[in-house]
């Protein structure tokens, strides 16, 4: 099983924005986990999940 750690605050892309990236490019029924990671003390926590 494969699993992806994207940081929230990343340079021109944010990891939301690239989490949906790879979601997209997934086969049907295909999801890989992934967890969006931070170190900023105020982060949109339903955003995230």
């Amino acid at each position: 099983m494969d699993l992806l750690i994207s940081d929230v605050g990343m340079p021109g892309m944010d990891g939301y924005q690239f989490i949906r990236q790879v979601r997209a490019s997934e086969p049907v029924g295909q999801r890989t986990p992934a967890i969006a990671a931070t170190a900023f003390a105020r982060t949109d926590r339903k955003r995230a999940i």
